[in-house]
């Protein structure tokens, strides 16, 4: 639990590929026309998820994602709490600030039923042949097999030997 102005941060180790998780705090803002919150971004800074409040009550504020990556990565979290400085400095009161690892994501597992199995081939051949109009993050992620970028035939032969043995 923490009340302070300006930010501070903690930096996530080795999520692994795949992962689910959610960030969840309670805030609190001590004046209502700043906003503070939770940020997460990874070590260049670039933000992959946000949310602020500017309540004075305590809310609770949640960030959920899948880390659609081929290798470990680190990610930083920052506790925001909005404009430093003044005799008006902004406060943000933090608590119970929670990191939860959800559940994992499966490389081959193309369609998201939590099994690799032949319709993930068939899912992956129709996204290839372009009978699949609309591609999901997730699904471009779960069909690189090879992790070169691509989805192809190279693919397709690593699902079904990983369906072989």
């Amino acid at each position: 639990q923490g009340c302070f102005p300006g930010t501070a941060s903690q930096i996530i180790e080795d999520i692994q590929p795949g992962q689910i998780f959610t960030i969840s705090g309670w805030v609190k803002s001590d004046y209502s026309f700043i906003e503070g919150g939770l940020q997460l971004s990874d070590l260049s800074g670039n933000i992959i998820l946000e949310d602020h409040s500017n309540l004075t009550e305590w809310v609770q504020l949640s960030l959920t994602d899948t880390l659609l990556s081929h290798e470990l990565t680190n990610l930083q979290l920052t506790l925001d709490a909005g404009l430093v400085g003044g005799p008006a400095a902004n406060w943000m009161n933090f608590d119970q600030v929670i990191i939860n690892f959800t559940g994992q994501m499966q490389m081959g597992d193309i369609n998201g039923d939590s099994e690799i199995n032949v319709l993930d081939i068939v899912h992956l051949v129709n996204m290839i042949i372009d009978v699949e109009p609309e591609i999901s993050e997730y699904e471009l992620w779960a069909s690189d097999m090879n992790f070169d970028d691509n989805m192809d035939v190279l693919d397709v032969v690593q699902i079904v030997n990983l369906l072989l043995e």
